[in-house]
């Protein structure tokens, strides 16, 4: 994705030549200001600027008065918003509601010059792996890790011309749309697999139960040894221990030889 932002052709130019405004929010609890249930001022933090999109699900309130001491920071719909510190810096998202809100001091705001630069095409460029490379690579580590607005001030970019910036974002649209449709199609097959998985596993067991149901079915225990014994009657015939039958009776026989033995 990172190549369809170079081009040796496009001049570069520095956010504060083509920007309306660069600015950051402030802590209400440093200013006395309390948190407050709807209605109040939406109060957008770093953990609601998520990458192209924003987050948020649980939204956060401030008292009115918040937007009277900080005005420099008050959004209107199309601002682009990137965060500046910690672990999320460089994720940049574009607020598009027209509720009354404001930013804290880990959000930075830029607001685009519409005649020279399109806020979907900055948003794409700060959230492209190579920036956000370039901003980690510049950032100061106090307590935390941060970007401050003097250096997004002086940032260059590469500036295509309007146009070719509205081509850019609409390649990497279908990017993302035939990257999503990729993922999801990765993910159903992943539970057909799981299905087809535990309908075999399934039916092995059951293909062993069966079996092993017939070999019990089948199975013929076997009976103790028995030993062959003969015994002999007292008149003289031969005996099976397994058998009444007499096996063969033996009779004594004399024969006398013609010389007379």
């Amino acid at each position: 994705m990172q190549g369809v932002f170079e081009n040796g052709n496009w001049e570069e130019k520095r956010l504060e030549e083509i920007c309306v405004l660069i600015s950051k929010g402030s802590s209400p609890k440093w200013q006395g200001i309390n948190y407050v249930d709807e209605p109040g001022v939406l109060f957008i933090t770093s953990e609601n600027v998520g990458e192209n999109t924003l987050l948020i699900e649980q939204r956060k309130y401030v008292e009115e008065k918040f937007n009277i001491s900080d005005k420099k920071s008050i959004l209107k719909n199309g601002d682009v918003l990137t965060n500046i510190v910690g672990a999320s810096i460089g994720r940049t998202a574009i607020f598009d509601l027209d509720d009354i809100a404001n930013i804290n001091q880990a959000v930075c705001l830029i607001r685009c010059n519409q005649e020279f630069l399109f806020n979907e095409y900055l948003m794409y460029l700060l959230n492209s792996p190579f920036t956000k490379q370039h901003l980690h690579d510049n950032e100061v580590n106090n307590a935390r890790a941060n970007l401050s607005l003097g250096f997004f001030r002086s940032l260059s970019i590469p500036l295509p011309k309007m146009t070719e910036q509205k081509e850019v974002v609409i390649k990497i649209k279908e990017f993302h749309v035939r990257n999503k449709n990729l993922k999801s199609l990765s993910k159903k097959l992943m539970i057909w697999k799981n299905l087809r998985n535990r309908f075999c596993k399934k039916r092995l067991m059951e293909n062993c139960e069966a079996l092993k149901g017939v070999y019990e079915d089948e199975a013929v225990t076997p009976l103790a040894t028995k030993k062959k014994i003969t015994t002999k009657s007292p008149e003289g015939a031969v005996y099976d221990s397994e058998a009444v039958t007499p096996i063969a009776t033996k009779k004594k026989i004399t024969t006398k030889s013609p010389e007379g033995a």
